[in-house]
């Protein structure tokens, strides 16, 4: 299978329907200061079988170069495993050419496309690519969200649910951009969690994101708890970042957060919301990870493959 590197207008004209936001011409040229220099991939072998936008970083190439995963985006619908596995060859092939030290690919959940996703990680394997990293990912099915939500949790989550209602907070969708900013940003100090993008990032990504904003505010107006959520694919949105104050915990803002997320997208038929991974460096944040499965979140795989020449 041959490899093609075409400009980012002839990519866009071929690739129609990229895997996700993070896969497209306008993403990559929007964080093109993010890698020495991007190809944009076409896999060929008498037909154009997939694309991938790739980045060159310190001599290793890389996907993705700016964003939590990449994928193998499909031109041709229904490709064989041989065409899976050919173009994982003849990427490690295309990489020697360039005299790249290493491959790098962070693959998406399993949850997006588990058909898609498995083929590629065997044909990875079969390539020689080994496993760097392998991370927890949480996600919602909003299907199962209903009127019998608050019974299906855990019996704890549900009790501070009930204790977020009688706190009276308000739940508000709200264009107040930096007060959103401000209360994610404490809240990663807080937890020293890192914080990956500006809020300069945030906002020149509205440029080709549909990106929403949530505001939680206690029974006096103060704001207490925030998130900031994209619009990946149809049907699909993925929190890209949520936390509260330092010392609203009493309040079960979290609780009452995610219930009203939850809420929100069911009535604008989304039917999954990303709610990211758990991990850092693979190892998991065990707090996290109990929260996120108490309210009722499933697990999916992110796996990051590498190969070093």
């Amino acid at each position: 299978m041959d490899i093609i590197e075409l400009s980012p207008t002839n990519y866009n004209s071929l690739v129609t329907t990229p895997f996700s936001i993070f896969d497209t011409v306008e993403f990559s040229e929007l964080n093109c200061n993010k890698a020495e220099i991007i190809k944009y991939l076409i896999f060929n072998d008498g037909k154009n079988r997939f694309g991938l936008i790739m980045g060159i970083k310190e001599n290793t190439l890389i996907a993705p170069f700016s964003a939590p995963y990449a994928c193998f985006s499909p031109i041709t619908k229904n490709n064989k495993v041989k065409c899976y596995n050919e173009a994982c060859k003849s990427l490690l092939e295309y990489a020697q050419e360039l005299n790249m030290k290493s491959i790098r690919i962070t693959l998406p959940p399993t949850v997006y496309d588990e058909n898609h996703i498995a083929r590629i990680y065997n044909s990875l394997y079969i390539a020689g690519f080994k496993i760097k990293g392998c991370d927890l990912n949480f996600q919602y099915d909003l299907e199962k969200f209903d009127e019998n939500y608050m019974m299906s949790i855990d019996p704890k989550a549900r009790q501070k649910l009930r204790a977020a209602f009688k706190n009276e907070l308000i739940f508000e969708k709200t264009t107040d951009i930096a007060t959103v900013y401000k209360i994610i940003k404490e809240n990663r100090e807080m937890k020293n969690y890192p914080l990956w993008m500006k809020q300069k990032d945030i906002e020149k990504s509205m440029k080709i994101i549909i990106v929403d904003f949530f505001l939680v505010y206690d029974k006096n107006h103060n704001p207490v708890a925030s998130a900031m959520i994209y619009h990946l694919k149809q049907h699909t949105v993925q929190v890209i970042y949520w936390g509260n104050i330092t010392g609203s915990e009493h309040l079960k803002t979290m609780n009452f957060l995610s219930f009203k997320i939850f809420e929100y997208y069911k009535s604008k038929n989304v039917t999954t919301i990303d709610i990211g991974p758990s991990t850092e460096y693979s190892k998991p944040n065990f707090g996290l990870c109990d929260f996120k499965q108490s309210i009722g979140c499933d697990t999916s795989s992110k796996i990051t493959f590498e190969l070093v020449f």
